[in-house]
C-alpha cells in the first residue's frame, strides 16, 4: 500500500530495490532510510483515527496512478490497471491487475482500529464551562498506559447540512 510495487507510494525506496545476495552492499543508506521513515511519519500523523488513515491511504495511492471504484458499481478492470475500493470510509482494498494473465495471487491485509477510547453515542454533558464527553474502552486497552498520553478527539462525525446528512472527519488537536 506504501511503497514498492504501487508507483510513488508512501514508503517506496528512492532508488530501485538490489537484489543482490550475502556479501553484497547494503540495499538502502542512512538517507534513503531516514527519507522512508519521514514519510511514514508523516502518513502516521495524517491518520489519527482510521477514518483519517484509509483517507490518506486513498490519497497515496490516487497520487500513484489507482483509480477509485465504488463498491455498489459494476466494475470495467483492464490489464495492468491500478485500483482501490473504500468501504465506511475506515477500509479500503487496493489492487492492480497484471498485463497478461492472471497465474497466480498475493494479499496483504491489516487493519487500522487499534485501543482506544470511543465517544459513546449519547456522551454529551458538561456545564456553561466546559462540556465532557463520555467515553468508554475499545480494543483490550491497557488503561494504565494512557495516563501519561496528551488526549485529543479525532474521527467522523455525521452532521445535518441543507443538502442532507453527510460525514466528516474530525481532528481536534
Amino acid at each position: 500500500l506504501l511503497g514498492g510495487r504501487f508507483g510513488r507510494g508512501l514508503l517506496q525506496p528512492a532508488r530501485p530495490v538490489s537484489r543482490a545476495g550475502a556479501g553484497q552492499p547494503e540495499r538502502y543508506g542512512r538517507n534513503v532510510r531516514m527519507q522512508t521513515l519521514d514519510r511514514l511519519m508523516t502518513y502516521l500523523e495524517h491518520s489519527p483515527s482510521p477514518f483519517h488513515a484509509a483517507a490518506s491511504a486513498a490519497a497515496l495511492l490516487e497520487e500513484g496512478g489507482f483509480v477509485r471504484l465504488e463498491e455498489g458499481d459494476a466494475w470495467a478492470l483492464k490489464p495492468g490497471g491500478q485500483y482501490y475500493v473504500t468501504r465506511n470510509q475506515s477500509s479500503l482494498i487496493a489492487f492492480r491487475l497484471p498485463g497478461g494473465p492472471l497465474t497466480g495471487w498475493r494479499m496483504t491485509a491489516a487493519h487500522s482500529d487499534s485501543p482506544t477510547f470511543r465517544v459513546k453515542n449519547d456522551g454529551m454533558g458538561g456545564d456553561k464551562r466546559y462540556a465532557r464527553l463520555e467515553v468508554e474502552g475499545y480494543g483490550g486497552m491497557n488503561c494504565a498506559s494512557w495516563l501519561d498520553r496528551p488526549l485529543t478527539v479525532a474521527g467522523r462525525v455525521v452532521v445535518r447540512t441543507p443538502e442532507g446528512v453527510e460525514s466528516r472527519l474530525v481532528y481536534l488537536d
